[in-house]
């Protein structure tokens, strides 16, 4: 509402508000992150399998295509699209042998 208020009514005021709201629910979603974070510390004590696999998990890095360049120059739009490219491979292959696919 705050936001919404300022992109009306571009104030000092406003901004103001805004800016204290903004800081107060990140500052309450920080420190409810850090709660759970230390309940779930707290139940691997004697856990090492629920410990390790939880870190595992944290560890693990979940990466998305996000959009490809076609040949043509235009960029995908679809998964569809993105997976209809050649794998990397050939794609190595024919730069280093100055082929294009």
């Amino acid at each position: 509402m705050a936001w919404k208020r300022y992109c009306l009514y571009r104030s000092g005021k406003n901004w103001d508000q805004y800016k204290q709201l903004r800081n107060e629910v990140n500052q309450s979603i920080r420190a409810e992150e850090e709660y759970n974070r230390k309940l779930i510390l707290k139940s691997f004590k004697n856990q090492p399998k629920k410990f390790y696999g939880f870190m595992r998990n944290q560890q693990t890095v979940k990466d998305q295509v996000t959009v490809l360049k076609k040949s043509d120059g235009e960029m995908t739009t679809s998964d569809q699209d993105r997976s209809s490219r050649p794998p990397i491979r050939v794609l190595q292959r024919s730069l280093y042998s100055g082929r294009l696919v």
